[in-house]
């Protein structure tokens, strides 16, 4: 049956082989596997045979053998299943053809086959089982089905009490909001106006874990759109980065060019006024060149005329030397010194331009808000003032608020009826500042009146 296929399923199969547990233990982490697979498994991890104990494939916990010095195939022998798994594999054994066990009869020993299901009790029962589960008056009017043909098995679960484990909680207090067994109701409840049965509850309820579920699926649909619409708009703010990355990159490049045409201008310029620099230069070392020539020239005349000896020719380079023609250049009292007289710079201040590029209104990153407006949104306060003063009892009662703007100071006044009086509320060399003037009866409305 299906009851049986799902107890195979989900408490019954062993997740290590992926079948139905064969001699199945239960390790101290409470997870059940058969005892082969626990010991094949222990045989591949080291870590659990150096530390002589049995590894939890789940959570990786070692359960301790009681005499490690055995073989391996032998640790797991002491290691018992709970008592609930055992239960289901006597009473819902697939291995039996799908045919369950009395579970009262399990209890003793024997196991004959079901052929009734109590869905108060949640138990299968046998035919004698079930003879005597109708003659207890406790349990005559259980829902009892039969397994003798194929049907679905809808298990109930009803609460049992704790204080009395022999009755089921039957009946709803609707003061405490609980729910009781009889022996409760009578015992702790006597002062309760409303404790009705648990059925006659139930559609209520129902109602309201069905309200529940409804309001949950619209705020579900509504987070879904929510985040349908975030993640839309996340995926716009990374189109939108690229995109003001590209314009950022294209506003520098074309500032760069700007200054690189900057930079190739003034290295022209440079080039211009060195090569005009250079031809003077030219020009003068030339004319100096001749005159070296010339000076050299007259010099050697006079060293001949002077190794010569001879009188007409001293006399002659004498009258030479007097005459006009002798060049001036020569005289002792002249400077033949040559100093130069330009010089091509670049005049700069590097703070200056750095200073310049900064204040370079290159653009900025601003956030524009669209849409803005949203009826449903919750106001937010930037900027409050506490009106309450210290020395006040009462919780201040606002009537009228005004601010005034005295010598480039705004001063905000109100008035205030618990306390009967009028407060002010100014900023004073980036201090808050306050004043209060009591009054015989509680203010109202403040006028200001024009000079």
């Amino acid at each position: 049956m299906a009851v049986h296929r799902q107890l195979t399923d989900n408490f019954l199969t062993c997740s290590i082989c992926m079948d139905v547990f064969d001699d199945p233990c239960t390790l101290v982490c409470y997870h059940t596997f058969c005892r082969k697979c626990v010991i094949s498994y222990t045989k591949t991890r080291p870590e659990a045979i150096s530390a002589k104990s049995l590894l939890c494939p789940f959570c990786r916990k070692m359960t301790k053998v009681a005499d490690s010095n055995r073989p391996v195939e032998e640790w797991a022998q002491e290691v018992k299943p709970s008592f609930l798994i055992q239960g289901l594999l006597d009473s819902f054994n697939p291995k039996t053809k799908d045919t369950p066990k009395c579970i009262l009869c399990s209890d003793e020993g024997a196991a004959p086959p079901a052929t009734a299901w109590c869905a108060d009790c949640n138990i299968s029962l046998c035919e004698g089982c079930q003879k005597a589960h109708r003659r207890i008056p406790a349990t005559r009017h259980h829902d009892v089905s039969d397994l003798s043909t194929e049907v679905k098995i809808n298990q109930r679960r009803k609460p049992f009490c704790k204080q009395h484990p022999d009755q089921s909680m039957q009946f709803y207090c609707k003061d405490c909001k609980k729910l009781q067994c009889q022996s409760c109701c009578i015992l702790y409840h006597r002062k309760c106006e409303a404790i009705l049965p648990f059925e006659s509850v139930m559609p209520e309820l129902i109602s309201c874990v069905t309200g529940v579920k409804e309001r949950l699926a619209s705020h579900l649909q509504a987070t879904e759109s929510l985040l349908t619409d975030l993640e839309t708009k996340r995926t716009e703010v990374i189109k939108n980065r690229v995109t003001v990355q590209c314009q950022i990159r294209s506003t520098i490049q074309t500032v760069t060019e700007a200054i690189k045409k900057k930079e190739r201008q003034l290295l022209d310029q440079l080039d211009d006024a060195t090569e005009k620099h250079i031809e003077r230069l030219k020009t003068e070392m030339k004319s100096e060149e001749m005159a070296k020539q010339m000076i050299s020239h007259h010099s050697v005349m006079i060293d001949r005329a002077l190794e010569s000896g001879s009188e007409m020719d001293i006399y002659e380079m004498y009258l030479w030397c007097e005459s006009e023609e002798f060049p001036t250049v020569y005289d002792s009292d002249s400077d033949i010194k040559y100093e130069l007289r330009e010089k091509v710079c670049f005049k700069h201040d590097c703070e200056e331009i750095c200073n310049n590029i900064n204040e370079v209104s290159l653009g900025e990153i601003d956030t524009i808000y669209e849409d803005v407006f949203d009826s449903t949104s919750t106001s937010v306060l930037h900027d409050t003032v506490d009106i309450q003063t210290e020395d006040e009892t009462s919780l201040p009662h606002v009537y009228d608020v005004a601010v005034f703007n005295e010598g480039g100071t705004d001063t905000i006044v109100v008035t205030d009826n618990n306390n009967k009086c009028v407060k002010s509320f100014y900023t004073r060399n980036t201090q808050p500042c306050q004043s209060k003037l009591s009054v015989q009866s509680p203010p109202r409305r403040i006028a200001k009146l024009n000079a």
